[in-house]
């Protein structure tokens, strides 16, 4: 089918995603296609799909569905060497369904995953939870401001465990919240 560029990855009508040579780390590899499991809950056309590696060989993706639910799927699948899991949603929150999902990673095998809610605020969720490990954190808002429905949160990792969030306020200037917050050791 048609492909329609995702990051370093393709995704064909069809529904498969194709890696380019450098897809990880710059280093030469053979493409490979792999099937990617089509979410039903989610319109593939004119919508964006959030991708993440947090370690060589892996890639995650997030989106919000027609249901308002944030979903992920990752490969490769534990369970079925060389598939991708089954996808599912990191509920029980709900998000506008145009969302823009960003997603990072401050360490191997970590995820952290920032929305804007439904209530205009920043909403956050990552992986793993310190006090649950293996487990996905509980959502959390970065309120009290709030921001346009529409507007994107845009993260970076200044430094190991480090994050720097950025979105356009209602006011059109660029507001930031970063972790950790020095004089709250442990805070936003």
């Amino acid at each position: 089918g048609d492909l329609t560029r995702l990051g370093t990855h393709s995704v064909t009508s069809n529904g498969t995603t194709s890696a380019p040579d450098s897809a990880c780390g710059g280093e030469p590899q053979t493409s490979v296609v792999y099937t990617v499991t089509r979410l039903p809950v989610v319109q593939a056309q004119g919508r964006r799909v959030e991708a993440l590696s947090t370690a060589h060989g892996a890639t995650s993706l997030y989106r919000v569905g027609l249901d308002q639910q944030l979903w992920t799927t990752f490969f490769p699948d534990p369970a079925h060497s060389g598939q991708w899991s089954p996808w599912f949603p990191l509920g029980p929150n709900t998000f506008p369904q145009n969302a823009e999902v960003t997603a990072i990673s401050l360490a191997p095998g970590a995820t952290s995953l920032y929305v804007m809610g439904l209530d205009g605020q920043v909403w956050t969720r990552f992986f793993p939870d310190s006090a649950n490990p293996g487990q996905w954190s509980s959502w959390l808002p970065l309120g009290p401001n709030t921001f346009a429905p529409a507007a994107t949160v845009t993260a970076i990792s200044t430094a190991p465990g480090a994050t720097s969030l950025y979105v356009i306020g209602p006011d059109g200037q660029v507001w930031t919240r970063f972790f950790p917050d020095s004089a709250n050791r442990g805070q936003w």
